[in-house]
Parts: structure tokens; sequence; C-alpha cells
């Protein structure tokens, strides 16, 4: 029969309020958590031991509803929190303060209500160079590369992100006459 280890625990961190659910979201990098007080309308960043290092609070217009967050999620180096509010838009917030260091709508407009369920980090490495991958001895993997993704004697896959850095966007702008040197008034 197996034997049954006990796990110890490592940290606890204790709320002074019921968490919603998707709370609390941590990130081990930076040491900290992030937690919705739906009394208090704030979004509260902790470090272990209670301590809150932050508190984020959406204002709304009059007669509007203040927007709630919907989803969360950290930056995996811990330097920012993406944060989908109910208004349709993703604020990355940084640890500085507490303000929004980009607005970025994403979804719902006057006809229905937004629901934003998840938030994704990647990682584009436009304008480095692709890395070599070591040639295996695998013939079914080879046999693949040259009948699905390689056509024989035509050019390699693109690399799209890389492609739209440099595509051409002076055709599809519109032509704008100069404004003019002067003014048409009387002088």
């Amino acid at each position: 029969m197996a034997k049954i280890t006990q796990l110890r625990s490592y940290s606890e961190t204790r709320f002074d309020h019921r968490v919603a659910d998707g709370f609390p979201c941590s990130n081990p990098t930076v040491d900290l958590s992030v937690s919705w007080d739906a009394s208090g309308k704030n979004l509260l960043i902790y470090r272990p031991r209670e301590h809150v290092v932050s508190k984020i609070h959406q204002f709304a217009k009059p007669g509007h509803q203040a927007p709630q967050p919907q989803a969360v999620k950290w930056k995996p180096d811990g330097q920012f929190l993406a944060v989908g509010w109910s208004d349709g838009y993703i604020r990355l917030m940084g640890l500085e303060n507490n303000k929004a260091a980009h607005h970025i709508r994403v979804c719902g407009d006057d006809a229905s209500a937004p629901s934003i369920t998840h938030i994704g980090w990647s990682r584009n490495t436009v304008g480095k160079p692709r890395s070599h991958y070591q040639k295996t001895s695998s013939q079914p993997w080879q046999k693949l590369m040259s009948e699905e993704l390689e056509l024989p004697g035509g050019p390699a896959p693109l690399d799209f992100p890389r492609e739209l850095t440099f595509l051409e966007v002076d055709s599809a702008l519109p032509k704008i006459s100069p404004l003019p040197s002067s003014s048409a008034g009387a002088g």
C-alpha cells in the first residue's frame, strides 16, 4: 500500500471579505494576490500577511453603474495586471500607481452587455531571428513537413507577425489634400 504524504502549508493569505468567483489571482514572481471586494467596489492587491499594496476603483459617469472586474490575469513577470471590466475594456494596470497604463476595448456595444471570461498573455517575437531547430531522423516528421507545410518548390511558410510589421499601408490610406497655406479671411 502506498504511503500517504501530507503536504505542509507554504504560505497563507486571509481576506476580510468574501471573495468572488475567479479570485484570488496570485503571482508568485512578485508575491502578490489580487481580490475583489464587492462591498467596497475595490480591486485589492495584497502582499502576504494581509498587507494591502494597492486599491483600484473604477468610476462611472453620473447615472451609470461603475464597472466590475470579470477576469484578471497577471503578466508572468508581475509588472502588469490585466483586468477585464464589465464595460468591455481590458485595462492594463501598473503596480506603481492605481492608474491604467492601457485601455483596450475588446467587446460590447449598446445592444449587448460585454462579457470577458478569460485573459491571456503572449509574447510577440517580431524582429528577432528565428531559432533553428535540430533536424531529427524521424521519417514521419519529415514527411509531414514536406507534404503539409512546405510545398515542393514553394516558398517557406510566412511568419505572420513579422509580415504584418512590414505590411505596406500607404496604398490603403485615403489621400487627403493639403491644407491651404494662407487663411481665407479678409486682411
